[in-house]
């Protein structure tokens, strides 16, 4: 699963709308709606409930929305440590 997916997803998640959130992430919505498919399909879960006029989150999808941002929280904290200690570590190995 990409990354950038997760993204999409707790962006759709808040927007509860595919035209308004693909606008807002500069994409089109067959590729939102494809990359969200493939989420669930990754997952095996369905985390949207579909209608023609609506979109919400299943119980499971609010609890993959929470996840993802904890997740994707994580990885930035961890990429900030590795920017901060590579550049010790380098010194340090020399």
């Amino acid at each position: 699963m990409k990354i950038s997916y997760m993204h999409e997803f707790i962006a759709l998640a808040e927007n509860l709308n595919y035209s308004h959130t693909a606008e807002e992430l500069f994409i089109s919505q067959p590729a939102l709606s494809r990359h969200i498919t493939a989420i669930e399909t990754d997952i095996g879960i369905q985390l949207l409930k579909r209608t023609k006029h609506s979109v919400e989150l299943t119980p499971m999808g609010m609890i993959v929305v929470s996840e993802f941002k904890k997740l994707l929280n994580n990885m930035k904290i961890y990429l900030l440590r590795l920017r901060y200690y590579l550049p010790v570590l380098q010194v340090n190995s020399r």
